[in-house]
């Protein structure tokens, strides 16, 4: 049956009421869908985290009712919320804020509106400040507070901090927009713990560079087939070619390994927690030389494994004639002992002498 046209107290909606309604809703998925999509677009820019709140926080009140948008993170101890990024309607690139530079008051979690929040985890609509006993107002900001919508920034059940939206007249978010808000939180929280993962893995990785680079022993990471992916100046040395002649080349085939698949599937496997091995290879300029490889499985964060990294120590070749004297002093079945000349001091004694004489080195 269709909608009667006429309208009356009790009546049908009109079809042009229907309409607007439509139309309303749409322009306001139009509006989110907007709104993700710009936001979305930020996830792709690399940038450091005050840069990221900047941009978020400018997409937001160019697109939003909210004259004024915050973002307030819970500091290291967890115990305090530091003011990071603002903007509002008038400006809206906004400003930021470094750790601890904040000038202004920080609230304690569980102290006024946004340290409610903080503490349980939960959103706080707020139609009219003035008659909000936990709403503080700071005395030296100039912005007027009206209402105020607050919703915590949650990942993986942690709060991380806090968005805050506010209006200088009371009562000026509706449901919709409410429901907004908690979708850019969500949003938002998501590419903030992005944006922190990132910047540990880039400062993880510095670390591991500057040890690999700078480490005495010849160090290569390999891909998990063997294949020699980046080296360390050591290894170029030890083994006489530069990076680009290493690169690609199997680390079995330059250790002198005849074959290294059955050392890496121990590894894979979980057989093995490393491999160790006495090997000779030999220079670019022909050399032959002797050390000691050291292979280890590198893994992700989740487990898997992605790289193996193969550690090379320069072993000196024995003396052959020290060698050599020191097997036949050891082996003969005489007696034999080793003097000072000048003092007549023992140095030492073979087997047989210590036997004879019933004492030890």
């Amino acid at each position: 049956m269709k909608p009667s046209r006429r309208t009356s107290d009790g009546g049908s909606p009109s079809w042009a009421d229907t309409l607007d309604r439509v139309s309303g809703r749409n322009a306001r998925l139009l509006e989110k869908l907007s709104l993700l999509l710009q936001i979305d677009e930020m996830e792709r820019i690399e940038t450091d985290e005050m840069e990221l709140c900047r941009g978020l926080l400018g997409v937001l009140v160019s697109q939003f009712d909210g004259e004024n948008c915050s973002i307030m993170l819970c500091d290291e101890g967890g115990q305090h919320l530091e003011l990071r990024a603002v903007a509002d309607c008038v400006e809206e690139e906004g400003k930021t804020f470094g750790p601890g530079v904040w000038p202004g008051k920080q609230f304690r979690v569980g102290e006024g509106i946004a340290g409610r929040v903080a503490a349980s985890g939960e959103a706080m609509h707020v139609p009219d400040a003035d008659g909000e006993p936990a709403f503080i107002p700071l005395a030296d900001s100039p912005v007027r507070i009206g209402s105020l919508i607050c919703f915590p920034l949650r990942v993986k059940g942690e709060t991380i901090g806090v968005l805050n939206v506010s209006h200088r007249e009371p009562r000026a978010f509706t449901v919709d927009t409410e429901r907004t808000v908690q979708l850019m939180a969500s949003r938002i929280a998501h590419m903030l713990t992005v944006n922190f993962l990132l910047r540990e893995l880039r400062e993880s990785e510095s670390r591991f560079r500057a040890v690999f680079d700078e480490a005495e022993s010849g160090m290569a990471l390999c891909d998990l087939e063997g294949r020699v992916v980046d080296s360390n100046a050591a290894m170029q040395k030890m083994l006489g070619h530069n990076a680009a002649e290493l690169a690609g080349a199997s680390y079995a085939a330059l250790m002198g390994l005849d074959d290294g698949s059955p050392i890496l599937r121990g590894l894979l496997d979980g057989a093995r927690k490393s491999f160790e091995k006495d090997v000779r290879w030999r220079r670019k300029d022909g050399a032959l030389v002797r050390g000691r490889l050291l292979l280890s499985l590198l893994r992700d964060a989740a487990g898997a494994p992605v790289r193996i990294l193969a550690a090379l120590q320069d072993v000196p070749e024995p003396k052959t004639s020290e060698a050599r004297y020191r097997g036949l002093f050891d082996r003969t079945s005489d007696a034999a002992f080793v003097a000072d000349t000048a003092t007549g001091i023992l140095l030492d004694a073979n087997r047989r002498a210590q036997d004879l004489l019933g004492r030890t080195r």
